[in-house]
């Protein structure tokens, strides 16, 4: 009997203290299952977004020109080019992006048709003037358009990943670069030309009356392209290539709206050459 309560004694002090371990170890595992369940859950999420974010994607965008340069030449004389700034395009894209698991930058490669319409034009310098006849090309404008198609590549800085630091309106922002080469079919209609002759006359204001225009006084006119003798009544095929920098926003992982600066080369043609416009451009992607 004397032994026996010691042990009982001993047995009981094991049990308390072995419940009072496997309690404490429950209370230390809590905390870290539920670390471990919540960064796999904030895995599967940011996987799914990545998924939907970096992926193929269709587009389309509108802009404008607000210049262009280059250099003409009719019949062996050279023309200055008219600063046209009334230039217009549409187009779609169609593409797919790729997600630097090291750096933060994506990179894209698309498929563009677009289309141009605008107005080409020229002047002759005042010393071709000079020695010109009467009845030489003085200055002409045409309407200019044509369908492109490009292949394009850019490189974004993506933001993305520091959506932690930066909050969820500054990691939308995506900044990128990138350039094009394609081609495409031009062709110039309605060209109108003012002779040396007629950018001499007099030109006289005439006020409309009931007794009629007086003989000799109606203003110099020009004169409507009908022959293909005149510059740009044709249609070409020409190479192009382009350069542009933008912002593009993203909400969603899927919608996104960008603003670009485009600067659009075309190859040298029999009478245009180093043609480029600069300009900008509005657009809408969506990534599925």
């Amino acid at each position: 009997m004397g032994l026996l309560l010691p042990f009982c004694l001993l047995l009981k002090c094991g049990v308390v203290i072995s419940a009072r371990a496997i309690f404490l170890f429950i209370c230390l595992s809590l905390p870290a299952a539920a670390e471990i369940e919540l960064k796999s859950l904030s895995s599967v999420k940011e996987g799914e977004g990545t998924k939907r974010k970096y992926g193929p994607y269709v587009g389309f965008f509108h802009g404008g020109t607000d210049s262009q340069s280059g250099k003409l030449t009719v019949g062996g004389l050279g023309y200055d080019l008219m600063d046209f700034d009334n230039g217009s395009t549409f187009g779609i894209e169609v593409g797919k992006s790729w997600r630097s698991k090291r750096w933060p930058l994506q990179a894209s490669v698309e498929f563009e048709g677009s289309f141009y319409s605008g107005e080409l034009g020229g002047k002759a310098s005042e010393a071709d003037v000079a020695r010109m006849y009467d009845n030489g090309l003085h200055s002409f404008k045409t309407d200019m358009n044509a369908v492109f198609f490009m292949v394009n590549g850019s490189v974004a800085l993506d933001l993305y990943r520091y959506r932690a630091r930066l909050g969820q309106f500054i990691s939308g922002l995506r900044p990128y670069v990138g350039g094009g080469i394609g081609g495409g079919q031009l062709w110039f209609r309605n060209t109108v030309t003012t002779s040396k002759a007629q950018s001499l006359a007099p030109k006289t204001e005439v006020v409309p009356s009931a007794l009629g225009t007086p003989t000799g006084s109606a203003p110099a006119t020009s004169t409507v392209a009908t022959s293909t003798s005149f510059p740009f009544a044709m249609d070409d095929f020409v190479n192009a290539w382009q350069w542009y920098a933008g912002i593009e926003y993203s909400w969603k992982d899927k919608y996104s709206f960008y603003a670009e600066y485009r600067e659009f080369h075309l190859g040298d043609m029999d009478e245009l050459e180093e043609f480029f416009t600069k300009g900008y451009a509005l657009g809408f992607r969506y990534r599925y």
